[in-house]
């Protein structure tokens, strides 16, 4: 039985019983907090210079994701409250075998993206600090992005409905994210897993013409997408947070996975 199957059927147990999200009050808690903490993260990034900036953006999706109750190895500090961005960009090693995030780099300085879906994670400071501040990028380099969330709850993952009302809240704070550029839409998934095979149709219709697909997280970029070979773009973002797949691809717990591919 594979990793996805057990993350899968720990889920449908859980619903089965009535717990249909036992994160909730969490990720309302860490979502105003990251909320909060937005506007400084935004004024900070736009100071940076114009070749620093996507590297910066990069890393803090990779410290975000580090806020990930799924993760036994950082559960302790998250509840605990003693987790900040800076301190988990300080705990990801980079290595040459799992990174190549200079090579996207490289590509968006002469490239420019005309269609993106971002396959999302946790709630919080992943979504808040982490993805928004890089899709944010994307548009104001005129790319249409989708959003793509879980359509039901997992964990402390963000929800369709969730990133809705975050979005809402983040165009508040920056009118960036009031674009018609951006949109939501749920993924069809329940799980910390995504399978390709199954998505909604609605986001199956909305993301027909990507030219860069973006995955976010272990369970989505690392147990079931590793090896996901797409006919676009591609950009796989996540720490390894977990011994068993960290031993599996010879990786290191919180070693990080920016792994591009060019089509």
């Amino acid at each position: 039985m594979s990793v996805r199957a057990l993350l899968g059927l720990r889920e449908q147990c859980l619903h089965e019983v009535g717990l249909e999200d036992i994160f909730a009050g969490v990720k309302q808690h860490e979502t105003q907090a990251a909320l909060d903490a937005l506007p400084m993260l935004l004024h900070e990034t736009d100071a940076m210079d114009k070749d620093k900036k996507p590297h910066v953006l990069l890393q803090n999706v990779l410290a975000g994701n580090m806020f990930d109750w799924g993760a036994t190895a950082l559960r302790g500090a998250l509840a605990e409250g003693s987790l900040d961005l800076d301190k988990a960009r300080d705990q990801i090693t980079w290595r040459p075998e799992f990174d190549n995030g200079t090579d996207f780099v490289k590509r968006i300085r002469t490239h420019q993206y005309k269609h993106a879906v971002v396959f999302v994670d946790n709630s919080g400071a992943d979504v808040c600090l982490g993805v928004l501040p890089f899709v944010r990028f994307l548009l104001q380099r005129g790319t249409r992005v989708v959003l793509a969330a879980n359509s039901r709850p997992a964990l402390n993952d963000v929800t369709e409905r969730e990133l809705i009302d975050i979005v809402r809240r983040a165009g508040l704070i920056d009118s960036a994210f009031q674009t018609n550029l951006l949109s939501v839409c749920g993924t069809g998934s329940s799980g910390p897993c995504l399978d390709m095979r199954k998505l909604d149709a609605r986001l199956v219709r909305a993301t027909r013409t990507v030219d860069l697909v973006v995955i976010v997280g272990m369970g989505r970029a690392i147990h079931s997408n590793y090896f996901a070979r797409f006919t676009c773009d591609s950009l796989k973002l996540a720490v390894f947070k977990n011994q068993m797949a960290a031993d599996a691809a010879h990786a290191q717990i919180y070693d990080a996975l920016c792994k591009y591919e060019q089509r």
